[in-house]
């Protein structure tokens, strides 16, 4: 059926403008595409996203997403125009996610009738998953499908709560996630209050074996903390799935190791190692806190040497410590700390608060005890400046993620205080243990 060609107005053209910047390089060489969407929109009709996706075994299609329907167009054969395919939101009655490894597949849902379309992991992290979001919001209330088995919803609700994690949380959980088998594992109440992409060491307790033996034994999968227990699930290609279950009431102790890129954590249940190895360095420290807090296991006590500043300062390489030393004087610190105050970490940053300018941003360190935290600088010898910000008075916290550096930004009823030059892969732990010790939602 012929549709009567349109003229956008100036607000559709910047709406459609605006959606097709959203694909990056992929957009380049779609002029033409553009002006037959332009066309193709109904009056009042505006244009949220687009992205390149592979429909009916055509690669070069392109999906616009609009307030009112999905416009599908693919290659038309003999001709520079392309087939338009609408999918109003009215006519769906459910939009279904699948990640892969490489391409990512979105289901459309018309009663029985279902239409497939892939969008590659190069189109940008998430793009595909945001374009499912969009198009499950559009669809009537009346219309929604209802989940056939209660496996189902809970998968769809497991892939809400990871899409729906904030950008640092959600950095360590990498690759593909089978939410149906996730779902599987958990009972049917609960959820997870943590995730992280790791690998189990079945073998761990096998310490003679050579690095590249340990390393092929590792079983790929994700590691869950729910409110009760630890969960892993390792789904292979073939086979049954291995699923790892450990109550918090069972663990005895926790210990762990980060290395630059990833670290492992080691649970301890009736003298036995279980290992989570290959996690995001940046997470474990998050992952050991949160073990021991569960399972009602004290840190290592306040009066070994690795929690005193002395300690702290001496388990330090040569290069780290002199760095650190050109900001601080350990003993105006050490008068500062309160009886048996742990030093969890310290960094160097550069600090600014409301009373300075950004410009006038001070270098020193940044120390984090298992009260509070810690600004000192002795920068030039001068007089130490020091700020100190317990974590109960902290109301908001921030950051930010760069390729190397990042920063902290905590607010209190009395400053703004900024810690920037933070590594980026330490970003994610200090956010993470500062949101919980502050008591506030992530």
């Amino acid at each position: 059926m012929a549709t009567t060609k349109h003229t956008p107005t100036r607000g559709q053209m910047q709406a459609l403008n605006d959606a097709m910047k959203g694909m990056g390089i992929t957009r380049v060489g779609r002029t033409d595409d553009v002006d037959q969407i332009a066309h193709a929109l109904a009056p009042e009709e505006f244009p949220e996203m687009a992205l390149m996706v592979e429909y009916q075994s055509h690669t070069e299609c392109l999906a616009i997403a609009t307030d009112q329907q999905l416009l599908l167009l693919k290659p038309k054969l003999f001709s520079k125009k392309r087939d338009i395919k609408r999918f109003p939101y009215h006519q769906l009655t459910d939009v279904s996610w699948k990640p892969g490894i490489a391409n990512h597949r979105i289901t459309l849902h018309l009663g029985k009738r279902q239409e497939v379309i892939h969008c590659s992991w190069l189109a940008g992290q998430d793009r595909g998953r945001d374009l499912v979001a969009l198009l499950r919001s559009g669809i009537p209330e009346d219309t929604k499908a209802v989940a056939a088995t209660p496996q189902s919803a809970k998968a769809r609700t497991l892939e809400e709560w990871v899409y729906h994690l904030d950008p640092a949380t959600k950095s360590g959980i990498t690759g593909k996630l089978d939410y149906q088998q996730l779902a599987r594992a958990l009972d049917a109440e609960e959820m997870p209050v943590r995730m992280v992409s790791g690998a189990y060491d079945f073998r761990a307790e096998y310490s003679y074996r050579a690095k590249l033996e340990a390393n092929a034994d590792l079983k790929s999968g994700t590691l869950m903390a729910t409110p009760n227990r630890l969960v892993f699930v390792h789904k292979p290609t073939f086979g049954q799935p291995l699923v790892i279950a450990i109550s918090y009431n069972r663990i005895e102790d926790v210990t762990h190791t980060t290395g630059k890129i990833f670290g492992s954590l080691s649970i301890w249940v009736d003298g036995a190692e279980q290992k989570f190895d290959k996690i995001d360095q940046a997470k474990v420290a998050g992952w050991v806190h949160h073990v021991q807090q569960r399972a009602g296991i004290s840190p290592v006590p306040v009066d070994a040497p690795a929690n005193t500043l002395d300690g702290y300062l001496r388990q330090l390489d040569m290069q780290e410590r002199e760095l650190l030393l050109q900001f601080m004087v350990p003993q105006d610190i050490a008068d500062l700390l309160g009886d048996g105050e742990v030093v969890e970490r310290i960094r160097s940053v550069a600090y600014t608060d409301n009373y300075m300018l950004e410009v006038h941003a001070w270098p020193g360190v940044l120390v984090r005890t298992d009260r509070r935290l810690l600004y000192c600088s002795n920068w030039r010898g001068s007089k130490p400046a020091i700020a100190s910000f317990k974590y109960d008075d902290i109301d908001s916290i921030d950051h930010t993620r760069g390729r190397l550096m990042g920063s902290i930004t905590i607010v209190t009823a009395e400053a703004t205080a900024k810690f920037d030059q933070l590594p980026d892969g330490e970003v994610a732990e200090w956010l993470e243990l500062i949101q919980e010790r502050a008591g506030i939602g992530a």
